[in-house]
C-alpha cells in the first residue's frame, strides 16, 4: 500500500468524511496528523504522498521518501518550491475555486466603481448623498493582468457585462474578442480597471516600481492575487493623494497568523482610512462550499495520481 498523509494545522470534519470515502473507493489508508505532533510522527516523516496546505523545511528535509505533494488550496507561496523540485517531488496544487475568486474580484470591483462603502457609511447616519455619480462598469475597458486559472474566469464573468477586455499577449492562446495588449504598460493605459490575480514569484515581486504605479493614475485596481506585486507605502501614497482613483483588494501585506481571529490589520498603512480603498480579509475563497471544492477536487487529484503511477 502507499504510505499517505494527511497533515491538519486542526481536526477538520469535512476531510473525516472525504478520507473515509476515499478509503473505500482506493483501498488505501490516510494517516492524519496535527501540526502540533508533526515532528514526533514516524508515519508522517515516512510518508510517499503528503496531503497538506503547508510544509515547513525543516520537516520537508527528513522526509525521504515523500513522492508528491497535493495541496488543497490554490497558494503554494509558502512552500519550499526550490527544495521540492531539486528532490524531484511533485506538487499539485487545487484550482477548484478559481470561479469564486474571480467571483469575489468583480464583486470587489463593482463595491469600488459604485463607492458602496461610504454611501452605505453615509446612509446609515441618515445621509442622502444624491449627488454621487459613478461610472458603470459596462462603459469601461478592463484589463486582466495574470491570465491563469482565476483571470480567466474573470473574463469569463466580466464578457457579460463590458465588451472591452484586455490581456497582456504572452504567445500563448488567448479569447478572440479580447484586446492584446504588448506590453503591461499598454494594457494599463487602455483600461479603466485592472484586476490583479498574478502569481508571486521572482518576475511579479515588486513588479509596481514608483515608473509603473504612477501609470496607475486615475485607474480603478481590484487585487486578487499577491500584495507583493506593490510596495503598500507607494501604493496608500498614492491614493492618499487620489491619484490612483481606487483600489480595491483582498490580499494584504498582514496575514493572519495561525489560531488568531482577531486584532490584526491588513497593513501597516492606514488604507481603511481611505474612502476610495474597499478591504477584503483575505477571504476570496470562503465561499460556503469552498473548503469542500478543495477537498473533493484533492481526494480526485490523489486518486488519479494513484492510477497512473
Amino acid at each position: 500500500m502507499t504510505k499517505i498523509c494527511l497533515l491538519l494545522r486542526r481536526q477538520d470534519e469535512t476531510w473525516n468524511d472525504y478520507k473515509e470515502a476515499f478509503e473505500k473507493e482506493s483501498g488505501e489508508k490516510i494517516c492524519v496528523v496535527l501540526e502540533e505532533k508533526m515532528n514526533n510522527s514516524s508515519e508522517l516523516l515516512d510518508a510517499e504522498i503528503l496531503i497538506t496546505t503547508f510544509l515547513p523545511t525543516s520537516l520537508l528535509l527528513k522526509m525521504n521518501s515523500l513522492k508528491a505533494v497535493f495541496v488543497y488550496e490554490t497558494n503554494i507561496d509558502a512552500f519550499p518550491m526550490k527544495l521540492l523540485r531539486e528532490k524531484g517531488i511533485k506538487v499539485f496544487p487545487s484550482h477548484a475555486n478559481s470561479d469564486i475568486v474571480a467571483e469575489h474580484a468583480v464583486a470587489l470591483s463593482m463595491a469600488l466603481v459604485h463607492n458602496v462603502i461610504p454611501l452605505d457609511n453615509d446612509f446609515r447616519n441618515g445621509i442622502w448623498n444624491k449627488a454621487h455619480k459613478w461610472q458603470s462598469l459596462s462603459t469601461m475597458t478592463v484589463g486582466i493582468l495574470g491570465f491563469g486559472h482565476v483571470g480567466k474566469e474573470i473574463y469569463k464573468i466580466m464578457q457579460g457585462i463590458t465588451g472591452a477586455i484586455c490581456i497582456v499577449d504572452r504567445g500563448n492562446s488567448y479569447p478572440m474578442d479580447a484586446i492584446q495588449a504588448k506590453t503591461i504598460e499598454e494594457l494599463i493605459d487602455m483600461s479603466d480597471l485592472i484586476f490583479l490575480a498574478l502569481p508571486s514569484n521572482e518576475e511579479t515581486r515588486g513588479l509596481f516600481d514608483n515608473e509603473l504605479l504612477s501609470k496607475l493614475e486615475g485607474k480603478y485596481v481590484v487585487n486578487v492575487g499577491h500584495a507583493d506585486v506593490f510596495n503598500e507605502k507607494m501604493l496608500f501614497e498614492m491614493l492618499e493623494l487620489g491619484i490612483i482613483k481606487g483600489y480595491a483588494s483582498d490580499v494584504w501585506e498582514n496575514r493572519l497568523p495561525n489560531n488568531t481571529d482577531q486584532g490584526v490589520l491588513p497593513s501597516a498603512y492606514p488604507f481603511w482610512q481611505l474612502s476610495n480603498v474597499v478591504l477584503s480579509p483575505n477571504c476570496a475563497t470562503h465561499e460556503f462550499t469552498g473548503h469542500e471544492a478543495y477537498v473533493d477536487d484533492t481526494t480526485v487529484a490523489v486518486l488519479r495520481y494513484l492510477e497512473e503511477c
